[in-house]
């Protein structure tokens, strides 16, 4: 490929096989964050769950350290999921971005996402609150500027679990 073309040197078929590596490899790393994200807030919230439900006996420590490090430690997991999902989620958006890319340049107007499948006509049929809901969610987006939801939601929860065992860490020290 000429890198001052505009037009790519691949056959249409090529293209295609091409389109569709990137577009399910941002369906992937998607998969990959929500998979990895799931193990590391079960854990986290299991860690101080365990101990609340459990209590904490140690000779070690006291009982307020050993919640503090318990929480400290959650702290950590919950971080590294925030990390994950800003990770993930710009790997997806980079490899769609890419199908995007290829789409657009071949004139493939039905792969471009902006290509609405929901004609004017079907739209004044109307549908309920929550396929409005679900179409507003799922919208393209240009990918350089935004994370698709599901990031956000991960995010959202990984800063919030975080949030979390900080209370429950400086609760546990102040005692």
């Amino acid at each position: 490929m000429d890198r001052n073309s505009s037009k790519l040197q691949w056959t249409n078929a090529e293209a295609i096989d091409l389109w569709k590596a990137y577009a399910g490899t941002g369906g992937a790393d998607k998969n990959w964050m929500i998979n990895i994200c799931n193990w590391l807030l079960g854990f986290s919230i299991a860690v101080i769950g365990f101990a609340f439900a459990q209590g904490i006996h140690t000779k070690l420590v006291s009982e307020p350290i050993a919640y503090a490090i318990l929480a400290f430690f959650g702290f950590m997991l919950s971080i590294v999921s925030a990390f994950v999902t800003l990770i993930y989620g710009g790997y997806a958006n980079w490899n769609w971005a890419k199908a995007d890319q290829i789409a657009r340049v071949y004139k493939w107007k039905i792969l471009d996402p902006y290509d609405d499948p929901w004609t004017d006509e079907r739209k004044k049929l109307g549908s309920s609150l929550f396929a409005r809901l679900s179409r507003r969610l799922i919208a393209p987006a240009d990918s350089y500027g935004r994370l698709a939801p599901i990031f956000i939601i991960y995010l959202t929860l990984s800063l919030l679990s975080a949030g979390v065992h900080i209370i429950i860490m400086i609760v546990a020290l102040l005692q």
